[in-house]
């Protein structure tokens, strides 16, 4: 049954500077296929999160195993978005936020049925997907600019700006 599988690769970090790349036979998201897509946006929008998350983890931890000189506005701007880890951020609160909104709408779906039936449009669902969106940006935008910057060319992040 090798046909309805796919190659799934996971590819990792370790503090010590080493990688590693695993590689895992898996059955793929029908999701597209079957066009349950466009019933289950909250799922498939719990799925990009979490791809946004782990795409933007590697990348974060490929540019953190370059010994980087930030210098001038765009070292500033690569040193507060890559390094500091925003985007993985953005996702993860995302990611949680979309997960309580999932609980509250299959509870609403389960025990509230002939309400949820009435009431429940379309433009609610699409109305959260947007908003476990900016949740993750909102919450976590201000605090990263506050605490990440560069002194002498190196990321600090707050616990380094704190010790001196």
């Amino acid at each position: 049954m090798a046909g309805n599988r796919s190659l799934l690769c996971s590819v990792g970090c370790s503090s010590d500077r080493s990688c590693w790349i695993g590689w895992q036979w898996a059955h793929p998201l029908r999701l597209g296929v079957s066009k349950q897509h466009k019933k289950h946006v909250l799922i498939v929008n719990q799925n990009a999160l979490d791809l946004f998350s782990c795409c933007f983890l590697i990348i974060t931890f490929a540019v953190q195993l370059r010994d980087i000189q930030f210098v001038g506005a765009a070292g500033y701007w690569l040193c507060i978005t890559l390094i500091s880890g925003i985007f993985v951020w953005w996702g993860i609160v995302g990611f949680v936020v979309n997960l309580a909104i999932i609980t509250v709408h299959r509870y609403l779906k389960v025990v509230h049925y002939a309400w949820s039936k009435k009431r429940m449009r379309p433009w609610m669902t699409n109305t959260a997907v947007a908003f476990a969106w900016l949740v993750g940006i909102v919450a976590n935008t201000p605090y990263m600019l506050r605490t990440s910057g560069v002194i002498d060319g190196r990321h600090l992040d707050s616990l380094q700006k704190q010790r001196g």
